[in-house]
This record gives structure tokens, C-alpha cells and sequence, in this order.
């Protein structure tokens, strides 16, 4: 006998919206960049259509509130309105990602759900402990990851070349097949 498998959330496959309504966040990196003659860090905010599974990809400066709220708005004024935010608690990276967690950990989560309220958007994070309410983000981010570290490897660059080559993975993601395409015909 099959196993039975849970029902998808009532938010990525109800009413039809537009793409980018409902959203999952997820943050990776630090992402090492050179300014000047120092080095900064900057972090890979990926944003996923839950409905369309598009992505969108923004470099944010910190893992201050006040940088999410600013990718989160430069998302909205190129994709549109989002009606729901949906993330995890970020309780469940692993030991190499603490920086991240303790910085997530930092935030102060009133702020954005009060910013992003005045807008009309709703906040839902996932449950602390289940990273596979979140795989419809999780594994985008694996791919980003796994692309940066493909083309970049070690070298550090300027926040115009890495801003360049994250765009260009964001349209490499998007560009991507979301159904099963070897039952196609080609016609020639």
C-alpha cells in the first residue's frame, strides 16, 4: 500500500492569485564582497511564488529588520502586491549556518509584522521544528546556493558583479521546467 501523504497548506493551492501574492522567505549566505580594501558580507534574501514556484532573488546589506522590509518592498514594486508571507523559524539550520540563525534570532519580528500589516500583508511563519513546511523555499535555495558556489567558488567580488550574477541566477531558476517534460513532442 502507498503511504498517504498530508494535504498541501490551504494557501499555496487555494483561490487562484497572481504570482508573487503568496510568498516563502528564506535568507542565505554570507555572501563575501570586497568594497575598497575590506571585505563585507551581504546575504541572498530568495523569494518563491508558493503558487507559481517563480523566484525572486535580493541581496540585503544585513540581517537587520530594516534590510528585509527594503528587499521585501523592492520585490513588491517589481512583482507586485503580496498578500501572504510565509517563513520558518529558522530554528532548524544547521551548525554552519549559526551566524544566520543568531542573527534571525535578533530580529525584532513586531516591526516587520507591523511594516508589512500597513500594507496588507499577512505574516505565517511554519512550525519550529518541520523544515518540510518550507521545502518549496528550502530547495531553491539549495540550487542558489550550489550556483554561486559553482561560479564563484572563493573569488570575492564587487556588490555590482554579485547583484549581476544573482540576477542572473534568478532568471536561470525561473527559466526552469515545472512540469514533466519528456512526453512532449518536438515539432520541427
Amino acid at each position: 500500500m502507498p503511504p498517504l501523504m498530508g494535504d498541501l497548506p490551504a494557501f499555496r493551492v487555494g483561490d487562484p492569485a497572481p504570482a508573487f501574492a503568496r510568498v516563502g522567505v528564506d535568507f542565505f549566505g554570507p555572501l563575501a564582497v570586497k568594497r575598497q580594501r575590506k571585505r563585507e558580507k551581504r546575504y541572498g534574501c530568495l523569494l518563491t511564488c508558493l503558487s507559481t514556484r517563480a523566484v525572486h532573488i535580493d541581496l540585503a546589506h544585513s540581517l537587520g529588520t530594516d534590510s528585509f522590509i527594503i528587499a521585501m518592498r523592492r520585490m513588491m514594486a517589481r512583482r507586485g502586491k503580496t498578500k501572504l508571507v510565509c517563513w520558518d523559524n529558522e530554528t532548524n539550520l544547521r551548525a554552519g549556518e549559526r551566524e544566520l540563525c543568531q542573527s534571525l534570532q535578533r530580529w525584532n519580528q513586531a516591526k516587520i509584522a507591523d511594516t508589512l500589516s500597513q500594507e496588507g500583508v499577512e505574516w505565517k511563519f511554519n512550525p519550529p521544528a518541520a523544515p518540510h513546511f518550507g521545502g518549496v523555499f528550502e530547495r531553491l535555495v539549495r540550487s542558489a546556493k550550489r550556483a554561486l558556489s559553482t561560479v564563484l567558488g572563493d573569488r570575492v567580488v564587487d556588490d555590482e558583479t554579485l547583484r549581476t550574477v544573482v540576477t542572473e541566477f534568478e532568471a536561470l531558476l525561473n527559466g526552469r521546467p515545472l512540469t514533466h517534460t519528456a512526453g512532449f513532442a518536438l515539432w520541427t
